[in-house]
Parts: C-alpha cells; structure tokens; sequence
C-alpha cells in the first residue's frame, strides 16, 4: 500500500502538493488529502483489448476530461490457449506505456492512479509485466481483481447515473464484471471470462462454439434471475459500438451515447444481426469500428444472451465506467451525495455566465410561476437557471444556436436524452432563437409537446429575469412575479420600478402569451 506524503510546494506555499497517494477500496474513502487547488488526476488503464489514459481536470463531482487517449494493443490477444500476454500486444503497450507517462508529466501529474484488469490478472506472465509497467510510468500499478474491476464499473455507472437500479455489464476485452444495483446501491456481484477477445480465442473462432460457452457461463450465475425486468446499464467499447450502429439503423437525432437507450426487443435484434455477419459483411455496416471488427461479433453475441438469461427489459449506455469509479472513489461521501448535474452547471455559472450570484437567484425568483413542477421538474429548471447565462459572449444573432447545441451536447451525465433535449430547448427560447435559425426540430421526437411548451415558458422566464435585473444580483429579490388563473404578475417595488422599461414590457408579455395569460406590471413607484 502506498502511503501519502504531502508536500507544500515551496513554488506556490498556498498549495498543497501529492507526492505518493493510496488507492482506496472500491467504495471506501481514500486516504488521500485533496489540494487546495484543482490538480489535475491521471487515471491509465491497463486492458486485455486497450490501454487508455484520461487526464481528469480535478477530484470532482462532475469529472472533466482535459485528455483521453486510447491505444489498442491488444495484450489479451490468443490468451486462452497460450497462457501468455501478446508479444506484439506488449511492444505496444510499452511504447504507449511511455507516452502516456510523458503525457501526465507535461500536465504536471505527479502521481498516476495505474490499473490492469484481466489479461495481467490471468497471464503467467502478467506480474511481470506489472512491474515493468511501475518502472514505464514510474507509478504503482494496481492488479484489480475480478470483484474490484466490477465494483469500480458499477461506480462509474452510479456516478453518472445517480439512484440507478438494474445490472451492470461491463465487457472488457478479456471478461465480463457484472454487478446487481439496488437502489443506488452495489449488490451482488461476479466476474466471467466472457470477453470478446478471451471468447473468440476460447471458441476457435467458432460463433456456434461461443454461444455455448456464453451459455453455460450466464448460467451458473445464481442471482442473474433476480434483475429479470430490469435494465442492463452497459459499460465497454465494443457495446457502445453497438449502441452506435442502432443510433445509425434507426436514424437516431442525438448522437451522444451517455443514456442512450434500446429496448431490450430492439438490442437482441441487433446484437442477433451483427453475431451472425462475417467479416466482410461488417465492413459495409455504417458506424463499425475497424478495430472492433474481429471482436464485435462476440460482443453481440454475449449482449444477445444476457439480455435473454436475465430478462431485461432495456438496455441504457453508460459512457462512464472503472475509469470514473476509481475517481468517485477519492471523493467524500458528502461529494458523492452531491448531484452531477447541478454540479457541472454550477461550475459552467462561475467560470462562464457574468454573475454566478444572480443565476442561482433565478431559482427562488422564478419558482413561483410553476409552483405546480415535480421535484424532476423543479431540478431541471434549477439546472437551466445556472446555465442561462451561457451564451452572452456571443454574437446577438447566433446566442440562441450556441446555447442549444450547448445543452444538448455537453458532456453532462445525471440525465436522459428526454431531459437532455428539454434543457436545451430552454436554453434556446431564452435566448428567443429566431425561427431561421431554429435548430430545435432536432429534438421533436424525443421531446413531448407538453415538455416542449413547458420549456418554452421557462426560457421565456428567464429571458424576462435576465432583462429585469441586467444579469447583476440583488435586484430580482426585489421585484417578484408569480402567476394567477388569468395573469402572471411582475410586481415592482419602489426602490427598483425605475428598472421597467419597453424591454421589460415585451419579455413580460412574451412570458404571458406563452402561458395563455395577460401581462400584469404593478408599479410601486
């Protein structure tokens, strides 16, 4: 175990530096002191099919990639029969091994988080090539078992999909870590040499020879029943992969995999269609990875079986994985609790909008003009009050595309597509998008109309608060608008009434006509 040293660098004594530091048990704290700074964090992870680096910007509820990068070397390549890691596969992964070191030292890593999975798990030789490993990145390299590969997968999942329930599937490409949650919860748990990889080299290259191993491996999980109607949350490349070329056969509007969901119907034909094509067959399919030709078909092939064994009812893609577990391992667990998404809009508030302050007044300010919201509701509204301020830099004409494309392309995790297109269409009617740059069509078949109409009538709210009080604190608390069965209500004090103007006059009524009401301003003057 490493023990941590802290060290006040004598550069910048307002700081605290990490010399060596602790991994901690998937789900316990780590014994770590966080600097005071926002450090950047490496994480490099040793896989059967790839190795990756992500460059993560701090220890953070919200994690932010400032770099990732993956090389697939293919280490597990052949293990099943030769007992050894690839030699092919280990001059590359040496040779990436060294970038990736050279990497985290320009980003001023002083200490990389380094971990390998299944083929150095398995390997005869896979100690050894840990410790070569430690000497190429000058880090400890942690050797995970099967149970703590899954629980840091089922971390990830958790961290960006809060309180979610169902199975989680990680597929490696050595093995398959798959972990029952309950409740936002971690609950039983195994490991299968299911792999794509492992799984073509075990079968001969024989489809029919792996679906019987596939087979006979789900079924002697004894608790795999216990998810039955559930989702399965999958984690892995060569899934995503897939989840890609459904995006593609379906014509899907929203190319972001982070939630992206298949029925389970939907994800068994597919994954049938793909385990039963030949190479070149594979080739012409539109969104399939070169790389992931060879194994892709096992993939399928394992996906098809699970969903069938366990009886799940869809399957929803997690882009986060061991990578984010192990980073959502060093933080508190009041960090933890924290909500991803309210987290990642308040940090685009501070470093983005002209007044962090004023857009969190937004939230009580305009709370009372849809008192009627779920708590869902409510949150999502929250979230767009932080990011209303997004898109001021820009130019008057293009504000409303910019602030659309944002919502519904940043890098948020905590929410589904459907919520994901709802922040954005507010964002845009905040900004009053002009109908020839409408871009909102986009989302039309994800959004329900009565969404649609409802994130209208929050941008519009918005747009109204951020006229009234010139996007500076201090003023909307001073000047309250609430809604009645004929009006909504825009009361001015008279300390504020010389803030009303024309402007103010067209935002309010723009508010009402949307809310199939009459403007009301009560002057105080």
């Amino acid at each position: 175990m490493w023990a941590v040293t802290s060290l006040m660098d004598p550069d910048r004594p307002d700081i605290l530096t990490l010399g060596r530091l602790a991994l901690s048990e998937p789900g316990s704290e780590i014994r770590s002191v966080t600097s005071l700074a926002a450090d950047p964090v490496g994480i490099i992870d040793i896989g059967s099919n790839s190795i990756r680096l992500v460059v993560f910007e701090a220890v953070q509820r919200n994690p932010v990639p400032l770099f990732n990068e993956k090389v697939l070397c293919a280490i597990g390549r052949n293990m099943a029969t030769s007992h050894v890691l690839d030699p092919e596969g280990l001059r590359r992964a040496r040779r990436t091994l060294k970038r990736f070191r050279a990497v985290a030292d320009a980003y001023g890593i002083d200490m990389l988080h380094v971990v390998a999975t299944a083929a150095a798990r398995d390997a005869t030789n896979g100690e050894a090539f840990v410790a070569e490993a430690e000497t190429l990145t000058r880090s400890p390299v942690r050797l995970l078992s099967g149970e703590e590969e899954a629980a840091y997968a089922a971390d990830g999942v958790l961290s960006g999909i809060p309180g979610a329930e169902g199975l989680v599937g990680d597929l490696g490409g050595g093995s398959l870590e798959l972990t029952r949650l309950i409740a936002g919860e971690r609950g039983a748990a195994t490991t299968l040499k299911l792999g794509p990889l492992r799984l073509m080299d075990m079968a001969g290259g024989k489809v029919a020879t792996a679906r019987q191993i596939v087979d006979d491996a789900l079924g002697a999980v004894p608790w795999l029943g216990s998810v039955k109607g559930q989702p399965l949350f999958a984690v892995g490349g060569v899934w995503r992969n897939i989840a890609r070329l459904h995006m593609a056969q379906k014509k899907y509007p929203l190319h972001v995999l982070q939630h992206y969901t298949i029925e389970a119907s939907d994800a068994r034909d597919i994954a049938r269609l793909i385990a039963s094509q030949g190479k070149k067959s594979l080739q012409s399919f539109k969104g399939v990875a070169r790389h992931r030709i060879d194994t892709i078909p096992y993939g399928a092939l394992v996906l098809e079986h699970l969903i069938l064994k366990a009886g799940l009812s869809r399957v929803v893609v997690s882009s986060y994985g061991l990578r984010e577990g192990l980073l959502f391992s060093l933080l508190s667990q009041a960090q933890r609790a924290q909500d991803p998404l309210v987290e990642a809009a308040r940090e685009i508030a501070r470093t983005v909008g002209r007044s962090p302050r004023q857009v969190e007044e937004l939230m009580a300010w305009s709370a009372p003009l849809f008192a009627l919201e779920t708590p869902a509701q409510a949150r999502l509204r929250s979230v767009a009050c932080l990011l209303s301020d997004i898109a001021w830099r820009f130019h008057p004409d293009y504000r409303a595309e910019q602030a659309f494309d944002e919502g519904l392309t940043a890098p948020f995790v905590g929410l589904d597509h459907a919520e994901r297109s709802f922040l954005a269409l507010t964002l845009h009617h905040r900004y009053m998008g002009a109908p020839e740059l409408d871009r909102t069509k986009l989302v039309k078949p994800i959004v329900s109309d009565e969404d649609a109409q409802r994130a209208k009538e929050i941008g519009l709210a918005l747009r109204l608060g951020h006229t009234l009080s010139a996007s500076m604190p201090g003023i909307l608390r001073q000047c309250p608008v609430s809604v009645d069965d004929e009006s909504v209500v825009l009361k001015m004090t008279s300390k504020d009434g010389a803030l009303s103007g024309e402007s103010v006059d067209k935002r309010l009524a723009a508010l009402a006509e949307a809310m199939s009401r009459t403007p009301r301003l009560i002057d105080g003057r």
